[in-house]
C-alpha cells in the first residue's frame, strides 16, 4: 500500500512518465493470458511458452501501434519514429544479449523462465510507449 501511495505521488509531481505510472496498474489482455497460462503450465517449458506467447503479442502490438503512427503522423514525425524503432531494436537485441548472458545462461531451467520474463517486460514496454505516443497524436 505504500508502496502504490508513494508511486502516486511521484506521478502527480511528474517525476515519472505518464505511461509508467499507469502501467502498473492496468491489467492488459496480454498479461491476462499469460498469468492464466503460467497458473495451468506443469513444467518450465510450458511456463516458457506462456511468455514466449505473450512476446509474440506484444511484438504485435508494437507493429499495430506503429502502423497506426505511420497513418496518423506526418512525414518528418514518421522519419524521426523509424530512427527510433530501429534504435529500440538495437537496444532491445543488446539488452536481450545481456540477460542471455547474465541469467539465462547460469544454469537450470528456472533461469530461462526468468530471462524470458525479462525479456517479455522489455517488448511491452514499447508497445505500451508506441500506444501512448498513438494515443496522444491521433
Amino acid at each position: 500500500m505504500k508502496k502504490g501511495f508513494l508511486k502516486f505521488v511521484f506521478c502527480l509531481i511528474a517525476i515519472l512518465p505518464l505511461n509508467y505510472c499507469i502501467a502498473d496498474e492496468i491489467k492488459y489482455p496480454i498479461d491476462l493470458n499469460e498469468e492464466k497460462c503460467l497458473s495451468i503450465a506443469y513444467s518450465t517449458a510450458d511456463m516458457r511458452k506462456c511468455t514466449y506467447d505473450a512476446m509474440n503479442s506484444w511484438f504485435k502490438e508494437i507493429d499495430k501501434y506503429l502502423a497506426l503512427l505511420k497513418k496518423t503522423l506526418p512525414k518528418e514525425k514518421i522519419d524521426t519514429l523509424e530512427i527510433s524503432q530501429k534504435r529500440w531494436k538495437e537496444y532491445q537485441l543488446a539488452e536481450f544479449d545481456a540477460i542471455n548472458a547474465l541469467i539465462h545462461n547460469k544454469g537450470g531451467t528456472i533461469y530461462t523462465v526468468i530471462a524470458n520474463s525479462n525479456k517479455n517486460e522489455i517488448i511491452k514496454k514499447r508497445a505500451l510507449d508506441l500506444k501512448y505516443y498513438y494515443e496522444e497524436n491521433k
